[in-house]
């Protein structure tokens, strides 16, 4: 008899074996719940040892009884537990799986990562398809186990780039429905629709300002053909809900007018249409006229942007639908990563769309060393720092060099700090007294010193020619190397002589007189000043020399001074 219940009990444990291998072991690979499969196969093992060793007690002829009351009741507890697994009275915590997050928006997104201990790792791009802040590739496919650190890369779009270049063909003669579904494709999100009356075959373009390669966002205008005597009345529709730019579409199609309002509104997307005042079903023609009311999106209350992180703003700016810019500056008081100023205050009231502009902390920004003023310049208008130069003498640095700043490699730099740079003007000349000296050795000095000198001449006098009466830099000031000194110079003593006035040089007018004499005196007179007087005579001929000149011909003239002559008009 003994015998006979261990052939039942062996012949049991291998049909067990073999059912459970394959479920707990085969399936558990792909099963919902692997912790029951697991618990199955444990019970398989527990129930498959206690049956060895009671067939063990057996052949050793030890006292069974006990052993097989266990192996019962284990296998009937195995039994019970799968029952009631299978018949769903009781159901074992699953694991948790990757869902589908493809078309999901970000932010319901990062709630279940959250949820379930997961870490997104995001990325966007420019997408014409999907939506803006929904996600359109995973890394991990749906249905994955989710395991301890679990990271999850998805990609998600940003809308179209609206800085993209396409090319838009000429489109005179194309029919609207044609353009309209070009417009929607390319995403011209500044393309306008007009209307003009003709006798022509209705809905063609008849106008386009621009064509060729333009950029998305770039405006352009269509106009097209309508035949108002053709217009019949038609029944109104309903508009709510339709885009803005498919609202009017329809409206001017039909020629009939229309205004455009715009609120917020919690429930209606942004620029779709929240009512309009015909309702649906009753008939309108050209003489009506339809108000709608176009959504500015939900209602949007900036909080104090400053207060939140980086990751709390972009989180806030998503689940708004609002776009963000990020630039970033050095600040002496706000801590790397943290908000400087963004271009809107707390309460500001904002729509869906406004982009946000947040300047971020790169922490304090501390003084470099700089080997040029150059470079030194190139910095500071990279950060915007201020600064003021100036200038002294200095023996041991080059003119342009840099003696000095005011403030020390690594000084942090404070907000409103302004630097000052100290510039070399080289050493210092001393510039000679060249009064007395002669031009020649004036020029041989000036080389000697590196300075330039030019020179202009004073007036006639006692002192020989060329000897220096004056100069532009006073002796004993110091100078830059390579300044330039004007020194005045004697023309010397002035010479006096007779003047002679050709009859031949007197014309027929007072103006051609006056021009041949200035002609010959400046040749023949040098350094002497003639004025000329155009003076009436009763009997002599225009252009001769007037007999009360004070100056005429046999007069003394002396270099230096200065002669008039009258000229009869």
């Amino acid at each position: 008899m003994k015998k006979k219940i261990a052939y039942v009990f062996i012949l049991l444990i291998l049909a067990a074996v073999a059912f459970y291998g394959y479920s707990g072991f085969i399936y558990s690979m792909n099963s919902d719940n692997q912790i029951a499969s697991l618990i199955q196969v444990g019970g398989i093992s527990v129930v498959s040892l206690s049956i060895v060793f009671s067939l063990i007690g057996y052949n050793r002829k030890v006292k069974i009884s006990a052993l097989h009351s266990l192996s019962c009741l284990l296998l009937c507890a195995f039994l019970i537990f799968n029952a009631v697994t299978y018949m769903g009275w009781y159901t074992i915590p699953e694991s948790p799986k990757v869902i589908n997050l493809q078309g999901m928006e970000i932010e319901e997104a990062k709630k279940w990562a959250t949820t379930n201990n997961v870490e997104l790792v995001e990325t966007y791009e420019n997408s014409d398809n999907i939506d803006k802040y929904c996600i359109m590739i995973q890394d991990v496919n749906e249905g994955t186990r989710i395991v301890e650190d679990q990271k999850i890369k998805v990609v998600v779009s940003d809308g179209p780039n609206y800085d993209k270049t396409i090319i838009v063909p000429q489109m005179l003669g194309w029919k609207i429905d044609d353009v309209v579904d070009f417009i929607k494709t390319n995403h011209l999100s500044q393309a306008n629709i007009d209307f003009s009356d003709s006798q022509e075959e209705s809905y063609l373009v008849i106008d386009q300002s621009k064509y060729g390669q333009m950029f998305r966002r770039d405006k352009i205008n269509f106009t097209f053909s309508i035949n108002s005597n053709l217009l019949d009345d038609v029944q109104m529709i309903d508009l709510t809900e339709y885009t803005t730019f498919d609202a009017k579409l329809w409206l001017m199609k039909n020629g009939i007018a229309f205004d455009i309002k715009t609120e917020f509104s919690p429930t209606i997307g942004r620029d779709l249409v929240i009512s309009q005042s015909i309702a649906a079903g009753q008939v309108v023609n050209s003489e009506s006229k339809v108000d709608l009311m176009v959504s500015k999106g939900k209602q949007i209350e900036v909080p104090d942007l400053r207060a939140m992180s980086v990751e709390e703003v972009t989180a806030w700016v998503i689940s708004n639908k609002l776009s963000i810019v990020f630039k970033d500056a050095y600040d002496d008081t706000i801590t790397l990563g943290g908000i400087i100023k963004s271009n809107y205050n707390s309460g500001d009231v904002i729509e869906e769309g406004t982009t946000i502009e947040i300047i971020t902390s790169k922490g304090q920004l501390k003084m470099e060393s700089f080997s040029s003023l150059g470079q030194f310049k190139t910095w500071a208008s990279t950060y915007n720092i201020k600064y003021t130069t100036k200038s002294e003498f200095n023996d041991g640095v080059n003119r342009g060099g840099i003696i000095s700043f005011s403030h020390k490699v690594g000084d942090i730099i404070k907000n409103g700090d302004s630097i000052t740079v100290t510039i070399s003007k080289g050493k210092a000349v001393t510039v000679p007294n060249f009064v007395g000296m002669k031009k020649s050795d004036i020029t041989a000095r000036c080389r000697t010193l590196n300075i330039g000198c030019t020179f202009s001449y004073g007036s006639y006098g006692s002192k020989a020619k060329d000897t220096a009466t004056g100069q532009s830099v006073k002796s004993g000031n110091k100078i830059e190397s390579g300044t330039n000194v004007n020194i005045t110079v004697s023309r010397g003593p002035a010479k006096t002589t007779v003047l002679y006035i050709n009859s031949v040089l007197l014309g027929s007018s007072y103006n051609a007189s006056k021009n041949s004499l200035s002609d010959y005196f400046a040749k023949n007179y040098p350094g002497v000043n003639f004025k000329f007087a155009a003076k009436a005579h009763n009997s002599l001929s225009s252009g001769l020399v007037h007999p009360s000149s004070p100056t005429n011909t046999g007069d003394k003239v002396t270099q230096g001074k200065t002669y008039t002559i009258y000229i009869v008009k």
